[in-house]
């Protein structure tokens, strides 16, 4: 696609994003009021605009697949109708009958567009766009059924009722009371989630058991708040005695890593968010947990089955989770051609990433290296992103999306 027609594209869908969903939401409401009622018609609207958005990524991204996410208001969408007895057939007829209205308001910007153009260049760009929606759509499509499924789940949540309300309201809302659930909110709060590993959910006891176990670890004396945010997710929160004696230095993680097997139970993963003070704290804490668990199945390079705010650029990469096009843009504007997803350019960013924390010697012990070997690898490095930049600010932030992402940042390898 022409960059300068995919630029004008992409900006008058920008612009026009609101407007577009209200098209979608009235004209489905119209032909379907059966399914898209007044109690309907907001949720669809958010999932309509939402996938505008991300159809525009999707074109400035030139067809990265990357962009189409299964983010909050398509899920939201699909547990609206499984609430309401629908199967997921109603949630596939609605995401394309509402493509199908976008893309004829599509054709409508794009006519606007190449007014006084040369004919043979809209039917080019007509041609292309044909191409990105179908793709747009078979990717969409292709998530409907597993979010469909993880919805209806969510339906089916074990623990009570009333104490997950009252934890979502205290999380939502700026006032609450000084506890909740016996849950005291004044001093440290520490905020954890526990989960199952995929194809191999864990059950409720099992859960509840880890919440126990790392409560302990980390010296907390009451016991910890615990709700089921999902038949497979479980929200904790505990107080532990102190900040200093639970953390340990900078990049250590609140459980020593020799230890995570005898504490977490077999199949079950852990995302910890910083100590933080009072009821801001207990809101904090909870929504770094929550980008960190993100982070951890983003990943690509690795099973973490454990991730702590207080390990090596754990905090900067949640910062991109929900942002991987602009956190791609940074790795290949920083590293160049050492943003390729290839063996050769993977061990040169390792090395400088280590060496950057623990010196050449740590390097060297960390990456099992001659620390001649280390040096080459940095002037390698270096000679890449330029020797007066190998230690940058911005170079470290690539180092870091590129060894918690993978390959959903990097350049495919040639």
């Amino acid at each position: 696609m022409d960059p300068k027609y995919r630029k004008k594209f992409t900006q008058e869908l920008n612009r026009r994003g609101e407007e577009l969903a209200d098209q979608i939401v009235l004209q489905a409401s119209r032909e379907m009021p059966e399914l898209v009622n007044p109690a309907m018609s907001s949720v669809m609207r958010d999932s309509a605009l939402s996938n505008v958005e991300l159809f525009r990524d999707f074109i400035a991204m030139e067809g990265d697949k990357r962009a189409i996410r299964s983010g909050p208001q398509i899920r939201i969408m699909a547990r609206s109708l499984a609430a309401r007895g629908q199967p997921l057939s109603t949630l596939i007829m609605l995401f394309h009958r509402a493509h199908n209205i976008l893309e004829f308001q599509l054709l409508n910007i794009a006519n606007d567009l190449f007014v006084g153009s040369n004919s043979d260049e809209l039917m080019k760009f007509l041609s292309e766009l044909r191409v990105m929606t179908n793709s747009c759509v078979n990717v969409r499509s292709d998530q409907l059924p597993a979010v469909f499924a993880e919805e209806v789940a969510r339906l089916q949540v074990p623990g009570d009722p009333g104490l997950l309300a009252e934890v979502q309201r205290v999380l939502r809302d700026r006032e609450s009371s000084e506890s909740i659930g016996g849950h005291v909110f004044a001093g440290p709060q520490l905020a954890f989630l526990l989960w199952g590993a995929p194809g191999n959910p864990q059950n409720s006891e099992t859960l509840l058991r880890g919440a126990r176990e790392i409560s302990a670890e980390v010296g907390a004396k009451a016991q910890p708040l615990m709700v089921f945010s999902s038949p497979n997710l479980l929200w904790v929160w505990c107080r532990p005695e102190t900040v200093a004696d639970n953390r340990g230095g900078r990049g250590e993680a609140i459980i020593a890593k020799a230890a995570l097997k005898e504490i977490l139970p077999a199949g079950v993963s852990a995302a910890i968010g910083p100590i933080a003070t009072g009821v801001a704290g207990f809101r904090s804490s909870h929504q770094m947990a929550q980008r960190l668990r993100r982070v951890a199945e983003r990943n690509t390079t690795s099973n973490r089955n454990f991730i702590d705010a207080g390990m090596d650029g754990a905090l900067t990469v949640a910062a991109f989770v929900d942002r991987i096009p602009l956190a791609s843009e940074i790795v290949e504007v920083t590293l160049g051609e050492l943003a390729k997803d290839d063996e050769y350019s993977s061990v040169i960013r390792a090395t400088a990433r280590s060496f950057l924390r623990h010196g050449i010697a740590g390097a060297a012990t960390e990456m099992v290296a001659h620390r001649n070997t280390v040096k080459y690898r940095l002037d390698k490095f270096r000679e890449v992103v330029g020797k007066d930049n190998s230690t940058a600010t911005d170079l470290r932030t690539a180092l870091e999306l590129a060894h918690w992402f993978g390959s959903e940042v990097l350049r495919p390898a040639q």
